[in-house]
């Protein structure tokens, strides 16, 4: 008898069906177990030679906004201001408002750790991901932090703000001009501000976010902010609900685009990976940027320079050694010499 996968998800997500076409030549059954079942455990029920997978909540809208309405305790009890029912059963989530990721952060935490107890309690043969590296790798802050304490390189941060102006005053102290305001919970280019104010000059940022009547909604462009009242506006209600900034790294230029990677880590090695170029410093595919081939970067980087940056993604696996696979966002700076790790996907 062959096993069985699950996948914990929604059946119209892409990821599921995407998973579910890999699957079909093996002959294996997959079961899509809707969110809904880690909120009802008695709807969860597998083998011991049963396999787990998790794919993203976000694709599902009913389960996001349960999640944030969960999540609300927990994200006053970290002193994060925080939405009402009434405010995120109003949310246009449909629409793309963004709102509350930290609501959906302890959320989705609480229902992880429910899972966690019942697969102490009724195992399977493997699940690919390892549940508290989700957890972390979506508090930007707390995977920063642990790839810091590795040795690894990342990007310089600032302290917590809570304001625009607090966020000015710590940047003239430290002598940065440019920054990544980025939503401390969550994953993707939602909830990012590129911001540079240099000494001559107005203010400018890049966003995915558009401010209309009090609400954030995020879009799939990038827009081009010159208004220092609409950019603090922003970074003001980001800042409401948790930020990490970071400094701005000047990415490697081809062709006058900016680049990264996207390098995916299967069993702690790097097996894949794709360069994503943009007109503008958010690269994220999704935003319908180019990709091309990594080895059009790798050929303009010295091979020393080249496997520094590999040994930091097997770093990476060394960090969260229990997670089958992660993608990492990696950039070369404009020497093409040095790199950082950007952030983690699990």
């Amino acid at each position: 008898m062959t096993d069985c996968w699950f996948v914990l998800g929604h059946a119209d997500d892409p990821r599921v069906t995407g998973f579910q076409a890999a699957l079909a030549p093996s002959g294996r059954t997959l079961r899509v177990l809707p969110y809904q079942a880690v909120m009802d455990d008695t709807a969860l029920s597998w083998a011991p030679t049963d396999n787990l997978r998790l794919e993203s909540p976000g694709w599902h809208v009913p389960t996001v906004r349960h999640f944030m309405q969960q999540g609300m305790l927990a994200a006053a009890q970290a002193g994060f201001a925080v939405c009402s029912w009434q405010q995120l059963q109003d949310a246009a989530l449909e629409a793309g408002e963004f709102i509350a990721p930290h609501q959906f952060h302890y959320g989705f935490k609480r229902h992880l750790e429910r899972l966690a107890a019942r697969l102490v309690q009724q195992p399977v043969r493997s699940c690919m991901q390892y549940l508290p590296d989700i957890i972390c790798c979506y508090d930007k802050t707390a995977c920063h932090a642990r790839l810091q304490q590795a040795g690894i390189p990342v990007p310089g941060v600032l302290p917590a703000v809570s304001s625009y102006a607090e966020l000015r005053a710590l940047m003239r102290s430290v002598g940065w001009s440019r920054v990544f305001v980025k939503s401390r919970f969550g994953s993707g280019g939602s909830g990012i501000v590129a911001l540079a104010c240099h000494t001559r000059g107005p203010v400018q940022a890049y966003t995915t976010l558009r401010l209309q009547d009090g609400r954030l909604f995020s879009e799939r462009r990038v827009r081009h902010l010159r208004s220092e009242a609409d950019i603090a506006l922003l970074v003001d209600r980001l800042c409401r609900w948790g930020v990490q900034v970071e400094r701005w790294i000047p990415k490697a230029d081809l062709q006058g685009q900016g680049v990264d990677l996207r390098v995916l880590l299967v069993a702690g090695e790097p097996v894949f990976c794709v360069l994503r170029k943009s007109q503008t410093p958010i690269t994220n595919l999704y935003l319908r940027n180019a990709r091309a081939d990594c080895q059009v970067l790798r050929a303009l980087m010295r091979a020393e320079d080249w496997e520094a940056l590999l040994a930091s993604c097997r770093a990476v696996g060394r960090v969260f050694p229990h997670s089958f696979y992660l993608g990492l966002d990696v950039a070369v700076d404009v020497s093409l010499r040095r790199h950082v790790v950007l952030e983690v996907n699990a």
